[in-house]
C-alpha cells in the first residue's frame, strides 16, 4: 500500500519552492532540505578529515544505501548496485549480455535517445536485430504484437515505463508475464517511473531494471541504481571489470563471483564470498563508495523522506 503524500511538508522541505515554481522533475527535481544538507555536511567532512577517512567512519550509512534500494524495489540487498546515473546502470546491464549475430532484440518505440544509441551500437558491432514492436490504439507497447513476435532468435526484451517526454504509462507486469514465460530477460528502464509509481520487481517481473536518484525521488544527481535478478547473474559477463569488483590474484589470473551488490572487501549489504563484476563501486565508472551520493543521502528518499509522488 502506497502512503499518501504529504504535500504540505513537501514544500516545507523544498527551499527552492520559496523562490520559484518548478517544473524540471522529469530533469532533476528540487533536492528537500534533508538531501542538500546531508550532501553539505559529508563534503564538509571531507574537507576537514579526509575522504577515505570518512568513508570508513560511515561505512554503514554508505551501505545502506543496498538495503534501501532492495526496500524500495522488493528485492534482495545482494540484487542492487549503485551507479552514477541510471544510463550507466542501463549500459552496464546491457552490455554484459552475450548477445550474438542474428539474434533478436525486441523493443518498444518509447525507449530513451541513450538506450537507442546502444541498441544501434550493439546492431552495428555485433550483428544483432532490433526489432520494434508496434503500439497498440492508446499508444502504448502493443502486448499482443509482442507476444506474436517471440521466437527463439529472441534473447532480450528492452521497455521504458515512462518515457521522460509525455505521459504514457507503458504496461510493465504484462510485459513480464510474456517475457518470464518464454525465458527471455527483460530489461526495465524505470528511470521516470520511480517516485511517480509503485515499482515492484517481483510483480512486474523485469530481470534487469535501471533507475535515478534525481528525478522524482529527489536525490542528488550523480545517484542510480541497478537492479539484476539472482537467477539471471551467471550469464552476465561486465564489458568492464576494476580492482574493486574482482579480486587480483596473480598477474594472470583474477577471481569473481555473482552478486551484484557487493564489493570485494564485502559488505553487510553484500558478502564478502560472492564479489563479481557489480560492485558498490561500479567498474563501468560509478562513483565510488567515498561519494556522498552514495550515502545516507539517498537513504533519506528512499526511507520516505519527503517522498514525492504525483500517482
Amino acid at each position: 500500500m502506497v502512503a499518501p503524500f504529504d504535500l504540505a511538508r513537501a514544500r516545507l522541505e523544498t527551499r527552492g519552492c520559496n523562490e520559484l515554481i518548478h517544473f524540471n522533475n522529469a530533469g532533476a527535481a528540487l533536492p528537500p532540505a534533508p538531501v542538500a544538507d546531508a550532501l553539505y555536511g559529508y563534503l564538509r567532512e571531507e574537507e576537514l578529515q579526509g575522504g577515505y577517512e570518512v568513508m570508513d567512519r560511515r561505512s554503514a550509512e554508505l551501505e545502506h544505501f543496498y538495503t534501501a534500494g532492495a526496500r524500495l524495489l522488493n528485492c534482495t540487498p545482494g540484487e542492487i548496485a549503485f551507479a552514477d546515473s541510471a544510463t550507466r546502470a542501463w549500459n552496464a546491464a546491457f552490455y554484459a549480455l552475450d548477445l550474438r549475430p542474428g539474434e533478436r532484440i525486441l523493443a518498444g518505440s518509447a525507449e530513451y535517445g541513450s538506450n537507442l544509441v546502444a541498441l544501434l551500437h550493439r546492431a552495428k558491432c555485433r550483428g544483432v536485430e532490433i526489432v520494434w514492436v508496434p503500439d497498440d490504439e492508446h499508444g502504448q507497447i502493443d502486448v499482443a504484437a509482442l507476444e506474436k513476435l517471440i521466437d527463439p532468435r529472441v534473447k532480450l526484451i528492452c521497455l521504458t515505463q515512462v518515457p521522460s517526454g509525455n505521459g504514457l504509462v507503458n504496461p510493465a507486469a504484462a510485459v513480464g508475464r510474456i517475457a518470464r514465460g518464454a525465458g527471455i530477460p527483460l530489461l526495465l528502464d524505470a528511470c521516470q517511473a520511480l517516485g511517480q509509481l509503485p515499482v515492484d520487481v517481483q510483480q512486474i517481473g523485469c530481470d534487469l531494471l535501471c533507475g535515478t536518484g534525481r528525478k522524482f525521488l529527489r536525490g542528488p544527481r550523480g545517484s542510480g541504481l541497478l537492479y539484476v535478478r539472482r537467477a539471471l547473474l551467471e550469464r552476465l559477463e561486465p564489458a568492464e571489470l576494476n580492482h574493486h569488483a574482482a579480486d587480483l590474484l596473480s598477474t594472470e589470473t583474477t577471481g569473481c563471483a555473482p552478486t551484484p551488490g557487493a564489493s570485494n572487501a564485502g559488505s553487510a549489504a553484500a558478502p564478502a564470498s560472492s564479489p563479481w563484476g557489480w560492485p558498490s563501486t561500479m567498474p563501468w565508472g560509478g562513483a565510488s563508495r567515498s561519494s556522498p551520493s552514495a550515502s545516507g543521502v539517498w537513504r533519506l528518499n528512499c526511507a520516505g523522506s519527503s517522498p514525492p509522488s504525483t500517482a
